[in-house]
This record gives structure tokens, C-alpha cells and sequence, in this order.
């Protein structure tokens, strides 16, 4: 079975490449009418192992989806991208007042605290949210998901 979604907000896309790039970022698609908005997240919850297929180019082409692992349930991409995230986020704190020499050592504990809920088979936000907190928190998911 698969389920037609389109892009949400007034998004288009030109090519299947911007629109696997947004779903792996967790972004917004629309499904359905009245038009509810869903992730990749919410998706593979609700409908796992079925594919998405996503309208793009003014909704005249589809392109599909399958439940498939993302670029960030490779094993080692997501430890890389921690771990940069951590140590620039500490850089930048380095020069504040107040700043603790120790912290980033508790951030890369943080890391690993992260992928161990991960492999026990918490959802990826659920094990951020419990790890970090406040800017540590959105820097690591910038590199997470891959926003900007």
C-alpha cells in the first residue's frame, strides 16, 4: 500500500533529491483532505513499512519513498555528526564568562547516552529531548536532521 503525500507550506520540488533530503530532515508533508500534516517520523509510526509517495513538479510527477533506514540510522554517521556538533557548540562557549572547562567531556557522555537509548529503540527526538536541553539542543539537532 502507499500513501500520496505533497510537499507542505507552498513547497515545490524540482527533483526527487530536494524531496528525500527534506524527508530524512523530518519536515512537513501534507496528507490527505482537509489537508493534516505529517513527518517521516509520524509517517513510519502510523504506517510502517509502507511507502510515501510524494507529488512534486507542480504535483505532475510522484516520486517514491519506501520505509526505508535514513542516512542518520547508518551506524557511525550518527555518532560523526555528534560529536561535531558538541565539540563546535563547546568552541563557541569557550569564550563565554562562565564557561566550564568540563563540559564538553559531559556532552560526548551525553553522545553516548543518545545512542544507547537509540539502539534500545527509543524514537530519535525522544532520546534528544532527553539528553540535551535548551541550545546544546538545537545545535545538535541542526546536525541531526541536517538544518541550517
Amino acid at each position: 500500500m502507499t500513501i500520496t503525500l505533497i510537499p507542505a507550506y507552498g513547497r515545490d520540488y524540482t527533483s526527487p533529491v530536494d524531496i528525500r533530503a527534506d524527508w530524512f530532515a523530518d519536515r512537513d508533508f501534507g496528507l490527505g483532505y482537509p489537508r493534516a500534516l505529517i513527518n517521516r517520523t509520524q509517517f513510519r509510526l502510523a504506517y510502517p513499512g509502507q511507502t510515501a509517495n510524494v507529488r512534486y513538479a507542480s504535483v505532475a510527477k510522484i516520486h517514491a519513498i519506501p520505509d526505508v533506514a535514513g542516512p542518520l540510522e547508518i551506524p557511525g554517521v550518527l555518532s560523526v555528526r555528534l560529536t561535531h556538533a558538541v565539540t563546535r557548540y563547546d568552541m563557541r562557549e569557550a569564550s563565554k564568562r562562565g564557561y566550564n572547562p568540563y563540559a564538553l567531556a559531559q556532552y560526548l557522555e551525553a553522545c553516548d547516552t543518545l545512542e544507547r537509548l537509540l539502539s534500545e529503540g527509543v524514537a530519535l527526538e525522544r532520546a534528544l529531548e532527553s539528553c540535551f536541553s535548551d541550545r546544546l539542543l538545537q545545535a545538535v539537532r541542526r546536525a541531526v536532521y541536517g538544518m541550517r
